[in-house]
Formats: C-alpha cells, structure tokens, sequence
C-alpha cells in the first residue's frame, strides 16, 4: 500500500504511476509509427503543457526523455522556461503566440517556436537581428528553426492559405529563419476515420494549403520538413486508418491514459490516482442533515467520513450528490455538498472502517474503478479538465511498479 503520510502533514496527494506513463508513451509510439508508414516526415512530440496535464511537468518530461522522446510541446513560454531552469536540454516546440520579448526569450533558451500568424514571424525575425546585432557569435549557420501553423478549420490560431504568399516572401527575405516543421489542430480529431467528417476537411485544407507552401520552398527545406496534425484521437485514428501527410502526432490526453478504455485497440492506462484518507468518523440518526444547506438527510442511523480534501483541490462542488469514492474496495457515496476542504460519505455498509483507511477519489482498489471520465460526464464537461483541474496544493507522489518502488 502506498504511504500516504511521507513527509506531508495531510494524506491527500495525487499518486503519479511512472510506469503507466512509460507503457502509454511505448504504445503511442508504435501507433504513431504505424500511421506514419515509415514517412521521412515522422514526428512524434508529446504534449506537457498544463504541468502535465496536471501530472508534474518536470517530473514527466526526465520520465519522457528518458523513454527516448527528442521531443516535448508546451503552451506557454513560461512552461518551456520552467523546464530550462530545471536544466532540461532537449527540443522543446512551443505552440503559444509571442511578441518580441517572447520570441527572444524563446531563442535564448533554444526553443522552437510554432508562428501561427504573421505578427509572430515579424516579431521572431526582429528578435534574431537584434541578439545578431548584440552578439555576433550568436547567428546559427544553419538558421533558426520554427514550426508554421495553418488554419484549416480549428478557427483559433494558424496561417490561413490566402497569406501563403507573404509567409514565404517573408522567409526569402529572412535568410536567418527555416522552416524546419508544418502543422495544423483538428478541432474533432477522432473522426479521422470518416470520409465525411470534420477532420476530412481539415486534411483536405491541410494538403491544399502544403502543396501551395512547398511549390515555391527550396527542396532541401521541402524535403526535410515535419509534418504533424494529429492529437491523440487522430493519431488512435489514423492508426488504423494511415494516410498522406498524417504523419505526425502530438499526443496528450491519451498519454496520460485519460481517454475511454481500449481506445484505437490500445489498453491506456491512468497514470494518475487521487487518494486520501478518513480523517474523522461520526454517526447520526435518522434525520439529520450534512454539510452546507442541508441538502443530504440520512434516512436511517448512518456512519459518516470526513476527507480532508474538497473543490479547493479539484474535487468540483459540481459533483456533490453525484460522487461516490472507494473505501476498502467498495463504492461508497459523497454525502452532501463538497467543502472547499473536505468531503463527507456514507461509510454504514462498510466492514470495520477506521480513521485512516485509504480513501480512492481516482483510481483503483480493489476489483473497483473511478476514472476522470466518470467525473467529466457528471459534469458535463472532459476529463481534461478534470486532471488539468487537480490544484497545485495537492502533492504529487511519484511511483515507478515496473520496479517495485510502490
């Protein structure tokens, strides 16, 4: 059993299965692979904004590189700066729109930038003649790389086709740049499969919009550029389903085993857990309420737990009267409404419960499972939000099954 207790003065923490991730990481890639039918365009980054997902982003990107993955995509140029100071030295593409003191920074630190717009190539090339015009040695020979984004239907960032031209007028008078990647974000990504789709569409504008850019880009530029557009529900798509220029892939969700069970014929697993334990246990008699505005009345004398964890650590108040948790490898539900703090539950039909007994929020015990999904659609919402909604107050605790330290 996990000790819950190691240096912390509360036993809420998300426990963070290291081995999960890599086994994800391993499946994906292979998927990946498969999909990308041995292109020279192959591209593989996983995604790490969002501190991970919610996951502890220096923690999953020394896991990542360690797996073999050249490759981490972040947000924010905070997050790629985060990961710098923590002396990660590997590619790192940053997908946030900059101006020029964050294409700057982006430049020092050696990350990739991703232009989705033409203010962001004017910015980039500015910030290289100014570090040029300050230190002559800090030109690279063979130029700065950046990845262009191309609006295919996300309608959020990207190149739209019209402004083809001026992007590559742009780059012929910008000796200093190359164009080492092209992408695009399908806004449905997991219907790649059909013909009818969303995300036909995006590909049909993706390939419009490729051929267009690469008639007038000098072939080794043409011959050596990356192609990526798919995120997780694409890549378990086209998987299946290979095609031109679907041939490399951004995966996020899915890496952190947040997507339905044996999606695309892989069995992702959960790297995250969230887990507590009984804090106080009382019991009450019938009619008695619990919580703020009495909104749960027990029907019969009841046992009650408290758990020290509430919607201030991402536990939503939204799920109150909806959430059951396990207890001694039981569902037992939320009584009343959640606390910022703490949470109360019915413990009456559970055998010899004490304070202390483990409390699984997300994760398994037992035969019994809760995952991010079961919260997202009480919800009305994505599990996405559910692991990226995890508060920073609660520890994340790092195992690794695949060699025991658990």
């Amino acid at each position: 059993m996990i000790d819950l207790h190691v240096s912390r003065h509360r036993p809420t923490v998300a426990v963070i299965d290291l081995a999960a991730l890599s086994d994800n990481f391993h499946d994906l890639y292979r998927a990946a692979q498969v999909a990308a039918q041995g292109s020279r365009a192959f591209f593989f980054c996983p995604m790490v904004k969002a501190n991970a997902y919610g996951h502890g982003d220096l923690q999953v990107v020394s896991r990542l590189r360690g797996l073999g993955a050249s490759w981490v995509g972040v947000g924010l140029i905070e997050e790629a700066l985060h990961l710098r100071s923590s002396g990660d030295s590997g590619r790192i593409l940053n997908f946030g729109p900059f101006d020029q003191e964050g294409a700057r920074a982006l430049l020092q630190e050696e990350v990739t930038p991703v232009v989705s717009s033409r203010a962001d190539l004017q910015h980039l090339i500015a910030a290289i003649r100014v570090l040029a015009s300050s230190d002559p040695q800090w030109a690279k020979p063979r130029g700065v790389e950046f990845h262009l984004k191309i609006e295919t239907g996300m309608n959020r960032l990207g190149i739209e086709y019209g402004e083809l031209d001026e992007i590559v007028k742009a780059l012929q008078q910008a000796p200093e740049l190359r164009l080492k990647g092209l992408m695009t974000h399908f806004a449905s990504g997991e219907d790649a499969t059909d013909l009818g789709g969303r995300t036909e569409w995006q590909m049909r504008e993706f390939e419009r919009c490729h051929q267009k850019l690469t008639r007038d880009l000098d072939a080794d530029i043409r011959d050596q550029m990356l192609l990526h557009v798919g995120n997780s529900g694409a890549l378990l798509a086209f998987s299946t389903q290979p095609r031109q220029l679907a041939v490399g892939f951004r995966p996020g969700l899915a890496l952190y085993g947040g997507l339905e069970k044996d999606v695309g014929g892989l069995r992702l697993r959960p790297v995250l857990s969230l887990k507590s334990r009984i804090a106080q246990t009382r019991w009450i008699d019938p009619g008695e309420r619990v919580s703020y505005g009495g909104t749960w009345t027990a029907l019969r004398r009841s046992l009650l737990g408290v758990v020290p964890c509430g919607y201030a650590d991402g536990v939503r108040r939204g799920l109150s009267g909806k959430m059951s948790v396990l207890v001694k490898g039981r569902r037992v539900s939320v009584t009343g409404v959640i606390c910022m703090d703490y949470f109360m539950c019915d413990l009456t039909e559970v055998q010899d419960v004490k304070v202390g007994d483990e409390v699984t929020l997300l994760g398994r015990q037992g035969h019994e499972e809760i995952r991010a999904e079961n919260w997202a659609r009480e919800l009305g919402t994505i599990s996405y939000e559910v692991l990226t909604g995890i508060s920073e107050r609660v520890p994340r605790l790092y195992v690794d099954a695949s060699v025991g330290n658990n």
